[in-house]
């Protein structure tokens, strides 16, 4: 089965959060990201502007899964950077292509994002993406 992907205007965010927040919740519960944010702050930055969602629908528009992307501008690469996906059924070529599709109409020259390491491991079998930073940090 074969999703739509398409963003949502940060204007309808309200009328349409009901039906996409099952689909980040597990990101808030299974992830690091609440150290940094959390569900409610992601929301606030999408009507802000700050992030975008993406969401996929089937052929009856019932939402199936949903993205959230944060834009990284640099001189020489514009980065759909992925904070946020759920829905297992985009994690195939065919659906993740549609992905691809509207970041290269965005723009985009790359998509990137934190995993886990089974997260990571699943991307890179089904999808092809590949490990491309080893992430260093220092807590003040």
């Amino acid at each position: 089965m074969n999703f739509k992907v398409q963003h949502v205007d940060p204007t309808y965010i309200h009328q349409i959060w009901h039906s996409v927040e099952p689909f980040l919740t597990p990101v808030f519960e299974k992830s690091e990201i609440t150290k940094c944010y959390t569900i409610n702050n992601l929301k606030d930055y999408i009507i802000r502007g700050e992030q975008t969602l993406l969401v996929a629908s089937d052929e009856e528009g019932i939402i199936k899964g949903v993205a959230t992307i944060q834009w990284l501008n640099y001189p020489q690469a514009r980065i759909a950077y992925i904070t946020a996906i759920g829905g297992k059924k985009l994690i195939t070529k065919e659906n993740h292509q549609e992905l691809v599709n509207w970041v290269r109409a965005m723009g985009g020259t790359k998509i990137q994002g934190y995993a886990r390491e089974s997260v990571a491991r699943l991307w890179k079998q089904k999808i092809g993406y590949t490990p491309a930073h080893i992430t260093m940090e220092l807590e003040l």
